[in-house]
């Protein structure tokens, strides 16, 4: 995953890429029950990946982001539309698992 803040200095103030990339950490280490396995590389061919931007104004959390696929050839290209997920701004647990949970409606 990669997210950042949408203005300057434009890093992830909220380390949500972190947080996500250890969500799907814990995911993968079900072994095989787990649902995805993840690999902490660049995007592959035939592998997906969660990208996007937030704000953080007035209390609140907003972010757009987005499912890419790379396909065979190395390419990427969005999977469906991009999704809008707001939270309270102490809430980053509770974005990163919204943000999980756009993405798994995405991917068929």
């Amino acid at each position: 995953s990669n997210f950042q803040q949408e203005n300057f200095p434009f890093d992830d103030v909220l380390a949500l890429s972190e947080i996500l990339n250890n969500r799907f950490n814990d995911i993968t280490s079900k072994g095989n029950d787990a649902p995805m396995i993840y690999v902490d590389t660049k995007p592959y061919p035939n592998a997906y990946f969660i990208s996007g931007r937030y704000t953080v104004a007035n209390g609140k959390i907003t972010l757009r982001g987005g499912l890419i696929h790379v396909d065979e050839s190395g390419t990427s290209k969005p999977v469906g539309e991009p999704f809008i997920v707001e939270r309270d701004e102490k809430d980053v647990s509770g974005l990163a698992d919204a943000v999980l949970e756009e993405a798994a409606k995405l991917i068929k």
